[in-house]
Order: C-alpha cells, then sequence, then structure tokens
C-alpha cells in the first residue's frame, strides 16, 4: 500500500471505496498512527487555530484575580465558538519568541509587567490587539477609565447615602 494511499484515507477519503478507507483505518490504530502530524500540517498551511492570550502577571496570579478570570472566559468562549485555541502566557516573560511561531495571532491584556516583553511585542510580525494599553502600529481596545470614573463618582455623590470609593492598585511586590 503507498503513502499516498493512506493519506488519501485520512484527507480525501472520497478517493477510497469505504472498505478499503475502513481497512486501512484500522491498521493505522492497530500500528498506533492516529493520522498525519498536525504540528506539519500547521507549518504547511500556516494557520494554528491557536490565539496566545498574553497576560500582565504571571498566569497563575491572573487565573486567581476575578475580573483577569472573567476576561479570559470571554475570551475563550469566542474563540471556542469558532473552533480556536487559547493559549494562556505569562507576562513575566522576556519575550514571546517560544510561541509566536505556533500562533496565529496575540491578544495583550493589559500592560505586560515585564518591559522587555512590551518592546518585543511591538516588533512581532504577528498580529496583536492590545486591551487597555495601547503599542505602536498595533490595534487596541481600550476603555475610558477617565471617563468612567467620572460618571461613577457623580452618580454616587448624586444619591442621598453614605459613599465609599476605594481604589485598587496592583504593586510589583510580593508582598500580601
Amino acid at each position: 500500500m503507498s503513502n499516498a494511499t493512506v493519506s488519501n484515507a485520512f484527507n480525501r477519503p472520497d478517493q477510497l471505496s469505504k472498505s478499503k478507507r475502513e481497512e486501512i483505518l484500522k491498521a493505522c490504530k492497530e500500528l498506533g498512527y492516529f493520522g498525519p502530524n498536525k504540528a506539519a500540517q500547521s507549518l504547511r498551511k500556516g494557520s494554528f487555530n491557536i490565539v496566545a492570550l498574553v497576560l500582565p502577571d504571571s498566569v497563575e496570579y491572573m487565573v486567581s484575580d476575578p475580573v483577569a478570570s472573567s476576561f479570559m472566559r470571554g475570551v475563550a468562549s469566542v474563540l471556542e465558538a469558532q473552533h480556536i485555541n487559547l493559549l494562556l502566557f505569562s507576562g513575566t516573560a522576556d519575550n514571546v519568541g517560544d510561541i509566536v511561531d505556533f500562533v496565529d495571532g496575540l491578544i495583550c491584556y493589559g500592560r505586560p509587567r515585564n518591559p522587555k516583553l512590551i518592546e518585543h511585542l511591538a516588533n512581532v510580525s504577528k498580529q496583536v490587539v492590545t486591551v487597555d494599553f495601547d503599542l505602536p502600529a498595533h490595534a487596541s481596545i481600550n476603555i475610558d477609565n477617565q471617563q468612567a470614573a467620572f460618571d461613577v463618582a457623580s452618580k454616587a455623590l448624586s444619591e442621598d447615602s453614605d459613599v465609599a470609593i476605594f481604589g485598587l492598585r496592583l504593586l510589583d511586590t510580593d508582598l500580601l
């Protein structure tokens, strides 16, 4: 049996009879072969069906943060509906060199803690979309925090009640 016939069994089943295809797939399963190498196919196509979500801090920290976790769920939901996989990437890394060749694009959620990573992202040839910060020559999605703060303060001050407004600032420290 030729390599082309086996390839047809996986990639072009209409080129074989049903019985021939089943025979080939059964033999492949017995040999522990489950089809063409996905990495090789992706390299040939130039498409990986993977988007990296670059986080501003470590993955460990970000998955425990309720706001970041909610954002990640939203991104994952949209990508999964399009049959695209999500890769979480730590914002503490120096660069995205380990993954950039294996993703179709990057979403950068907030300014990464590591300035080297920001510099590297600015020069990546893949599509990069930033959220809540700008990166020259790349698309960005930003929330007008100044207007939002004004609107919240105006609403709070217009009510006849005791009001407390808290501001939370993430610190670059290991202290809890």
